[in-house]
C-alpha cells in the first residue's frame, strides 16, 4: 500500500542540520543545502570501500567527503581514510562509535558553486568542476528519500508495485544561443528517442514551483543503489546514491539544444506526433511485446540446453520429448498473450499495417518502406510452421500458417481475448465455463526437435535479414537476466528483438494525428502489466 505520507528528498542523513553557524538550530534545518542532494568527491580508486567504512564507523564524517571548487595546483584535502586494514574487535568499534556519536554536532559551510581563492598572491574565482577518473577524481549524487513526518523515516520503495528510484542530469542554458552573459537560463533535460539524443528544455508550466519535479518523456535516468547505515542514535538508515557520470561529458558537451518545447511546437489539428510521443509508444511497445517475447527466448533456449545436457545420463528419447512438449505448451500460452499485445498495438497505432493484415491487397497503400518492410516480415515469416517438429500436446489446434494469420485470428473475435484474458489454468488444461483456447497454434519461440536433439528456434532469427543487418551485428539495448548468464547464446538471439522494435518505430507515421500512448513509465522489465495479471490468475498467484 503506498504510503500516505509526502515523499522528500533531503541531503544525507548525517548532514542534517548541520549547514549553519549553530547546529541543531532551526536556521540550520531550513538552509537550502538541507533539502538538497549532496555531490561527494573521492580522490581514490576505492572509493566504495571508503564512503562504506566511513557510514559504519562514523557517518557524519561525510561532510568531509562534499564536493567543493578545487584546482589541481591548490587540490582539496583528502577525506579521512576510515578503512579498518586490521579488523578490531566488535566491543571495541561499539565503543568507538558511541564516543563519537556523542560527539557535539560541527557546523557545515554551505556549498557553492564558486569561490574566491588567493593563488600565489592573486585572487581567483574557482568554479566547482567535476574531474574525470583519469584525475583520480570519483563523484557520487547522494540523498535521503524520507517521509514528510515527524523524524523524516526513510521511504520505503515498493519494488514490487513499479517503483524505482533513479536521478536525472539536466544543464541550464539561454534560451538564445547568441544570448548575452547574464541572461536568464532554463532548465533542460537530457533526452534519447526516436529523434536521437538532444537537450530539451523543459516547459515553465509544467510546475511553478518546482519545474524538475516533473520528469520530461523520454528522460534518460541514471541508476541510484541503497547504502545502509546507522545513525547517532542507532536506527537503520538508508542511503541512495549513485556514480555521475563524469566520463560522459564529451557525448552531453556535443548534443544538441533543443530550445522550442513540445507545447511551443505542436500545430495543426489533433495531437502533433511529436519525438516524445514517438518515445511514448516505443517504450509500450517494449513492456507490451518486445520484453516478454525476450523472455520467452530466453526461456526456450534454456529449456533446450537443459534437456541436451540431462539427456545423456537420465533422459531417454521419451523423457526428452515429453520435457519439449512441457516448454512448448508453456511458450504457447505465453505466444497468445505477446501476439494480442501485439495486434493491439498494431491497430492502435500502425491502422495502415494492420489493414494489410486484415486484407493484403492493401499493401500498395502502404506510403513508407519501413511499413512494408515490417507488413512483409510479417506475411513471409516462416510461412509453414514447424508443427511436426515441436512437439505439443495432442489436443493443440493447428499452427497458423504465418504471423500474420496469427495476428489476425488472435484478435478476430472477442470470444479469443475473453478466453486468454479469462483463463485460470495453464494450457492445454481446459478452462472453466465457456471460456476457450484458441483454435490456432502459433509458436513466438519453443524448443525444436529433430531424432534426439533439441534446440531452440524462433522467428526472430529472420529479422537480421528484413533489416538489412548481418546476424552478428551488435544489437543495443540488450539486458542479460543474471540467471542466464551461464548460457552465452542467449542474449544475442534475444537481442534480435531489438530489431523488431527499430522496425516497427520506423514505421510510424510521424506526420499523422498521434494516437493515445501512455505515458513513459518505469516498470520491471520483462512480462507487461496486463500479461502478469493474466498469467498470474492462470497461475493461481496474486
Amino acid at each position: 500500500m503506498p504510503s500516505k505520507h509526502r515523499a522528500l528528498w533531503t541531503s544525507p542523513a548525517p548532514l542534517w542540520g548541520r549547514f549553519s553557524a549553530e547546529p541543531d538550530s532551526a536556521a540550520a534545518f531550513v538552509a537550502a543545502d538541507q533539502s538538497a542532494p549532496a555531490i561527494l568527491r573521492f580522490a581514490s580508486d576505492d572509493f566504495m570501500d571508503q564512503l562504506l567504512a566511513m557510514l559504519a564507523s562514523d557517518p557524519r564524517q561525510i561532510d568531509a567527503l562534499i564536493a567543493r571548487p578545487e584546482t589541481w595546483r591548490g587540490p582539496a584535502s583528502d577525506a579521512p581514510d576510515l578503512v579498518e586494514r586490521i579488523p578490531l574487535p566488535r566491543l571495541a568499534r561499539t565503543l568507538a562509535r558511541l564516543r563519537k556519536s556523542r560527539a557535539a554536532s560541527t557546523p557545515i559551510q554551505p556549498t557553492s558553486h564558486e569561490i574566491v581563492a588567493q593563488e600565489n598572491g592573486v585572487g581567483r574565482v574557482l568554479p566547482l568542476k567535476l574531474y574525470h577518473p583519469a584525475h583520480q577524481r570519483h563523484y557520487l549524487v547522494a540523498a535521503n528519500l524520507v517521509c514528510g513526518r515527524a523524524g523524516f523515516p526513510d521511504r520505503g520503495v515498493e519494488s514490487g508495485g513499479c517503483e524505482q528510484v533513479k536521478f536525472v542530469l539536466r544543464r541550464l542554458l539561454p534560451l538564445s544561443e547568441n544570448a548575452a552573459a547574464g541572461s536568464p537560463l532554463e532548465e533542460y533535460a537530457f533526452v534519447k528517442d526516436a529523434s536521437g539524443a538532444r537537450w530539451q528544455r523543459i516547459e515553465p508550466e509544467t510546475n511553478a514551483n518546482d519545474p524538475g519535479a516533473t520528469l520530461f518523456p523520454g528522460e534518460e535516468l541514471l541508476p541510484l543503489f541503497p547504502l545502509n547505515f546507522r545513525d547517532d542514535s542507532g536506527h537503520p538508515r538508508r542511503l541512495l546514491a549513485g556514480s555521475v557520470p563524469v566520463g560522459r561529458r564529451e557525448e552531453y558537451m556535443s548534443t544538441r539544444a533543443q530550445r522550442q518545447t513540445a507545447a511551443d511546437g505542436a500545430s495543426g489539428t489533433g495531437v502533433a506526433a511529436t519525438p516524445s510521443a514517438v518515445a511514448a509508444r516505443k517504450e509500450q511497445f517494449k513492456m507490451e511485446v518486445a520484453e516478454p517475447w525476450k523472455n520467452l527466448i530466453r526461456t526456450s533456449i534454456y529449456s533446450a540446453s537443459r534437456i541436451m545436457d540431462d539427456s545423456s545420463e537420465a533422459m531417454g528419447n521419451g523423457d526428452k520429448q515429453r520435457a519439449a512438449m512441457s516448454a512448448n505448451n508453456q511458450a504457447q500460452g505465453q505466444s497468445w498473450l505477446i501476439l494480442l499485445d501485439f495486434a493491439d498495438y498494431l491497430y492502435l497505432h500502425l491502422k495502415p499495417v494492420w489493414n494489410c493484415i486484415v486484407d493484403p491487397a492493401n499493401r500498395s497503400r502502404l506510403t513508407s518502406d519501413a511499413q512494408r518492410r515490417l507488413f512483409d516480415w510479417l506475411n513471409d515469416g516462416y510461412k509453414t510452421a514447424p508443427a511436426s517438429d515441436c512437439p505439443m500436446d495432442a489436443t493443440s489446434p493447428q499452427f497458423a500458417i504465418n504471423l500474420r494469420d496469427a495476428l489476425l485470428k488472435v484478435r478476430g473475435t472477442e470470444s479469443v481475448r475473453k478466453g486468454l484474458e479469462g483463463a485460470t489454468k495453464s494450457f492445454p488444461d481446459s478452462l472453466d465455463g465457456d471460456l476457450a483456447w484458441p483454435d490456432f497454434a502459433y509458436l513466438l519461440a519453443g524448443v525444436k526437435g529433430s531424432g534426439s536433439s533439441y534446440a531452440a528456434w524462433g522467428i526472430h532469427s529472420l529479422l537480421a535479414s528484413v533489416m538489412g543487418v548481418a546476424e552478428s551485428d551488435e544489437v543495443n539495448d540488450a539486458v542479460v537476466p543474471l540467471m542466464l548468464t551461464g548460457l552465452p547464446q542467449v542474449e544475442p538471439q534475444a537481442a534480435q528483438i531489438d530489431r523488431l522494435v527499430q522496425l516497427v518505430i520506423q514505421a510510424i507515421d510521424l506526420s499523422a494525428p498521434a494516437t493515445p500512448a501512455p505515458p513513459l513509465k518505469i516498470l520491471p522489465q520483462g512480462i507487461p502489466h496486463r500479461c502478469r495479471r493474466s498469467v498470474g490468475r492462470r497461475q493461481n498467484l496474486p
